[in-house]
């Protein structure tokens, strides 16, 4: 019975996970391996070969930061 109810826990849990994120134009240079943010207006994007990236209008543009 308990496994039962972790389970359900579980399935509610990621389903809340995929509500977060929304689709963007971008950067274009690989996958993204990691993202962050200054806490304003900035967006820093680290892609698979492609380098770093930076959005400071919520993800909408993407300039290569060098």
């Amino acid at each position: 019975m308990k496994t039962i109810y972790t389970l359900i826990l579980l399935a509610f849990l990621g389903l809340d996970a995929n509500a977060q994120w929304t689709q963007t134009a971008g950067p274009i240079g690989g996958k993204v391996k990691c993202i962050t943010t200054d806490g304003n207006s900035k967006i820093f994007a680290g892609t698979e070969g492609g380098g770093l990236y930076l959005s400071t209008n919520a993800g909408a543009n993407w300039s290569r930061v060098t």
